[in-house]
């Protein structure tokens, strides 16, 4: 029985955890317990010194909590592979909590504005145009209500009835079927674990590409050549 240690925000966390199961499955083994590490964030990031695992998947394992920075992350090709390879156990010993959450029934367009604003805001205005009817979510309410009011000049736009709960509204998008934005891991996450869930990524060509690493990129597009629901999407923003 292995320990692992795990930290950040609740899609961070969930990655975590499968990067670790995956390890731990391809060595016979299982997971015993994690530790969950608590530590200075930069400032402006929210809800990441909080137990997510215990409030999103229904688990038997111990989850300790210390001050730390100590990590198991998934962005590694190994251990992507890994939780390739052994995807279909992780997915019976990592249970979603049962909720009472229903799918959006629309495309969802995930806006991420605040740590790593990857697309820019005129990208998101434009994209929403194209969705007759959509509904809108991310981690900046400014943010958020100026794509709502750019789509609304070509459809119909819906904010999400749980924009003040992290929780909830990721259980909303594990129970949807099409999201659509820059890259997340608390949409990562929530795809992964529910191959229903068509992620659509915008590729690094219509990012701030700086942002992320370039051996981060090289793992996302492991991530869309492993997995057949997670896929890149271009948009030229002219």
């Amino acid at each position: 029985m292995l320990t692992y240690q795990i930290r950040g925000g609740l899609g961070t966390q969930v990655l975590n955890l499968m990067a670790a199961y995956g390890d731990a499955f391809d060595k016979g083994e299982d997971i015993e317990k994690v530790v969950l590490n608590f530590y200075n964030y930069p400032k402006g990031l929210r809800e990441v010194n909080i137990d997510f695992i215990s409030k999103v998947i229904k688990t038997n394992i111990q989850v300790e909590t210390k001050n730390g920075t100590d990590k198991f992350p998934i962005f590694n090709e190994e251990r992507i592979r890994k939780v390739h390879k052994h995807i279909d156990k992780i997915r019976q010993v990592m249970p979603v909590m049962k909720t009472d959450q229903k799918p959006a029934g629309i495309p969802i367009l995930h806006v991420r504005q605040i740590d790593r604003p990857l697309v820019p805001l005129a990208t998101y205005r434009k994209l929403v145009c194209f969705f007759p009817r959509c509904m809108v979510i991310g981690d900046d309410v400014v943010a958020v209500s100026r794509v709502m009011v750019s789509g609304e000049t070509h459809g119909e736009t819906f904010k999400s009835p749980h924009d003040n709960d992290s929780v909830q509204e990721w259980f909303m998008v594990y129970n949807s079927r099409v999201v659509i934005g820059g890259f997340s891991s608390y949409i990562l996450s929530a795809a992964l674990l529910n191959p229903r869930v068509h992620y659509l990524m915008m590729h690094r060509r219509s990012c701030q590409q700086d942002l992320i690493a370039e051996n981060d990129w090289k793992c996302l597009d492991l991530f869309t050549k492993l997995f057949d629901n997670i896929d890149w999407m271009e948009y030229a923003n002219d």
